[in-house]
């Protein structure tokens, strides 16, 4: 399932973008044809993974260690970042080798969980007791 969320740029750095999303959803984030790698630092990680550009999921992760978190993040060769579908693991720092100009810096791209919205309230305003 795809659903569309809006990216909001950070107002004190121009080169981070924050994705809000959650569990399930599918994430699409083009970088740009000249990325060469992607560091990846994620929120339940340690350490740092790259992903490279590739035609194949598996060959685009690598990584210091074999202990490296599962994941749905692809890198294409033309630059975009595809995660379908997202799971906990692909929260986290998404940080592009490329730099655009002295004033934008490096394009960095934070996953982040949706926050709950009032909408999930589960409780029907009939359950309340009457005095």
């Amino acid at each position: 399932m795809f659903i569309f969320c809006s990216l909001f740029i950070a107002a004190s750095s121009s080169n981070i973008a924050i994705y809000p999303t959650k569990v399930g959803d599918s994430v699409e984030f083009d970088f740009g044809r000249g990325i060469k790698e992607l560091e990846v630092i994620r929120d339940l990680g340690k350490g740092v993974e790259k992903l490279l550009p590739s035609d194949d999921l598996k060959d685009s992760i690598k990584t210091g260690d074999k202990n490296h978190l599962p994941t749905n993040a692809f890198l294409t060769k033309e630059g975009l970042l595809v995660i379908d579908p997202v799971t906990e693991e692909d929260y986290g720092t998404y940080k592009s080798d490329i730099l655009y100009g002295p004033r934008f810096g490096y394009p960095i791209l934070q996953i982040v969980p949706l926050p709950p919205s009032t909408n999930d309230i589960t409780e029907d305003p009939t359950d309340y007791k009457k005095d």
